[in-house]
């Protein structure tokens, strides 16, 4: 079958922090948890995305990542 097309973004981030690490988690759950409403209209009423989702990198002193992640309905 098609794979669904996957749109993949990453953003640098600074050293791990506690009030950084707070502020992403935040953001984390207000913009891409199943329950908020960008997901919702997204993945779940209009379905034009099979999946939405963000990660921070492992949380640690080193610098890491934000990646961003939507997979499109076919």
């Amino acid at each position: 079958g098609d794979t669904p097309a996957r749109m993949v973004i990453g953003y640098r981030v600074p050293a791990y922090e506690p009030d950084t690490a707070a502020a992403f988690d935040a953001l984390q759950a207000y913009l891409f948890d199943p329950s908020s409403p960008l997901y919702q209209e997204l993945v779940v009423t209009s379905r034009k995305l099979i999946e939405l989702e963000a990660s921070i990198g492992e949380h640690h002193q080193d610098e890491g990542a934000l990646t961003l992640s939507a997979t499109l309905a076919t």
